[in-house]
């Protein structure tokens, strides 16, 4: 019984032996992996920022180039509706035509805001800023 319990002693003491081996093996894999997982990372962060970079840039221009489309869009529709007032104003009677000049007059051309001839049911606000001042 003695000869049964020592044996059974070194056959613990072994597998805890394996154990522990086994273990420090799994904590130098870990750290092997960990050492790995950090350097992907570093070299795949500085990859995507390299991409979001280039794309920010593309996208600016990409902006730029629709800003750009959408004032010579705009300004045609601008000339295209001066075109379409004139011709309603001439079309129209004459409470219409001021409010068509109104609509028609260009800001670049304006040099005093209160020379605008602004119109809400038929009263001219312009004479209001006169007759405050």
């Amino acid at each position: 019984m003695e000869k049964e319990k020592d044996e059974l002693k070194t056959e613990a003491n072994e597998a805890q032996e394996a154990w522990k081996e086994t273990l420090e093996t799994f904590k130098v894999e870990a750290l092997k992996m960990k050492e790995m997982s950090q350097e992907a990372y570093e070299v795949y962060s500085k990859k995507a920022m390299v991409i979001l970079k280039e794309t920010s840039e593309k996208l600016k221009i990409q902006a730029e180039k629709s800003r750009q489309d959408l004032s010579i869009v705009a300004q045609q529709i601008s000339e295209e509706g001066k075109v379409y007032l004139s011709t309603a104003a001439e079309k129209s009677p004459d409470s219409v035509k001021d409010v068509v000049e109104t609509f028609a007059s260009s800001t670049d051309e304006l040099k005093e805001v209160s020379a605008v001839r602004d119109f809400y049911l038929g009263i001219p606000y312009g004479m209001y800023t006169y007759s405050c001042v």
